[in-house]
C-alpha cells in the first residue's frame, strides 16, 4: 500500500503506543463515529436484547427442566417442543447478531480506511444513513476466520479421537493442548494482522494477502500477542460491567425457576418482563461501542508492522 502519512500511521510504535494512540483516535473521533454508526448499533442492541431476554427467561427454564429430566422426572411432548423451539430461535438470533456485529465492525474499518487515506475521519454527510462500503470485505474476513477455525477444530477433534486409541487420557489431553496452543500462535495471532491488512487494503484478495504477508505476521508475533491480549482484557472488563444486569437477572431467574419447580410461587415481579428488554438493549448499545473500540489499537498495530517491514526491506536492499 502507498504510504501517505508517515507522521501518523506509518511509523514504528511500541505496543503501548499502539494501544494508547488507537484508543485516543477512537475517543477523539467518537462523535463522528457515533453519527455514522448509531443506526447499526441500535439494531445490534435490539438483537442483543432479544438474545439476552431469551437467555434469562427461557434458557434458565430449560436448565431447570434438563436438571429435572436427569433427576428422573418425566417431561411431556410440549416440553420437547419448547426445547426445539428455543434452539431454533437461538440459532436465528445468533445469525442476526453475527450480521449486526459484522456491520458494526465494518463502520470502524470504514473510518480507519478514511483516516489511512486522508489522515482524518470525516463526519457523516447524512447522519440518518449508514455507509456499508467495507461490509463485504469485513464479512469475507470474518468468514475466512470461521472457516479456518472450523478446519483446525476438526483437525484437533480427529487428533483427539485417534490418539485416544494409542495414548492414555492424560497424554492425549496434553498433546491436544499443545497442538491447540501451536495453532493459536501460528494461525490465530497472524490472522489478526492479516485480516486487518486485507480489509484496509483495497483491491486485494485474502488468499494473496495471506501468502505474501504471513511471514511478516510471524516475525511480529510478540507485538500482535501483547496488543491483542491487553486490548481483549480491557474489552472483557468493560463488557463485564455492561452485562452485569444480565448476569444478576439470570441468577435471579434460575432461583425463581427452581423455586417454582419445587411448588413455590415464581417470585419475579410482573414489571420485570418489560423492564428486562429495555435494560439489555441499553447494555447492548454501550457494549457495541466498547467492542468497536478494540479495532483501533489493531489499526495502529497494522501500521507499525507494515512500516517495520518496509524498513526491513530497505535495509536488505542496502546490503
Amino acid at each position: 500500500m502507498e504510504k501517505k502519512h508517515t507522521d501518523n500511521l506509518w511509523k514504528v510504535r511500541s505496543s503501548r503506543a499502539c494501544i494508547a494512540d488507537g484508543y485516543n483516535l477512537y475517543m477523539s473521533n467518537f462523535r463522528k463515529i457515533f453519527r455514522r454508526s448509531w443506526h447499526i448499533t441500535l439494531v445490534y442492541a435490539l438483537i442483543f436484547s432479544a438474545f439476552a431476554t431469551m437467555a434469562v427467561t427461557q434458557y434458565s427454564h430449560l436448565v431447570v427442566l434438563n436438571a429435572a429430566l436427569e433427576a428422573g422426572f418425566q417431561i411431556n411432548i410440549g416440553n420437547l417442543a419448547e426445547i426445539y423451539t428455543f434452539i431454533g430461535i437461538f440459532l436465528l438470533t445468533a445469525l442476526l447478531y453475527f450480521a449486526a456485529a459484522t456491520a458494526l465492525a465494518s463502520q470502524g474499518y470504514q473510518a480507519q480506511r478514511e483516516h489511512l487515506e486522508t489522515n482524518e475521519i470525516a463526519a457523516a454527510k447524512k447522519w440518518y444513513l449508514p455507509k456499508f462500503g467495507l461490509f463485504g470485505r469485513t464479512l469475507k474476513a470474518v468468514l475466512w476466520g470461521f472457516l479456518t477455525g472450523f478446519v483446525f477444530s476438526a483437525i484437533i477433534f480427529l487428533l483427539f479421537k485417534v490418539l485416544g486409541h494409542f495414548a492414555s487420557p492424560i497424554v492425549n489431553t496434553i498433546l491436544v493442548g499443545v497442538c491447540s496452543l501451536l495453532i493459536g500462535i501460528f494461525v490465530f495471532l497472524p490472522f489478526i494482522y492479516l485480516s486487518t491488512k486485507y480489509i484496509l487494503t483495497p483491491k486485494t484478495h485474502f488468499a494473496t494477502v495471506f501468502v505474501k504477508s504471513y511471514g511478516t505476521a510471524i516475525r511480529n508475533l510478540g507485538l500482535i500477542f501483547i496488543i491483542f491480549f491487553i486490548v481483549t482484557l480491557i474489552t472483557l472488563i468493560l463488557t463485564a460491567f455492561t452485562e452485569l444486569p444480565a448476569h444478576i437477572l439470570y441468577i435471579a431467574n434460575i432461583q425463581a425457576q427452581v423455586g417454582q419447580f419445587n411448588g413455590d410461587p415464581l417470585g419475579m415481579p410482573g414489571y420485570m418482563m418489560w423492564l428486562m428488554p429495555i435494560v439489555f438493549a441499553l447494555a447492548g448499545f454501550i457494549q457495541g461501542y466498547v467492542h468497536l473500540s478494540m479495532l483501533f489499537p489493531l489499526y495502529y498495530m497494522f501500521g507499525t508492522i507494515d512500516q517495520k517491514e518496509h524498513e526491513r526491506n530497505e535495509n536488505i536492499q542496502k546490503l
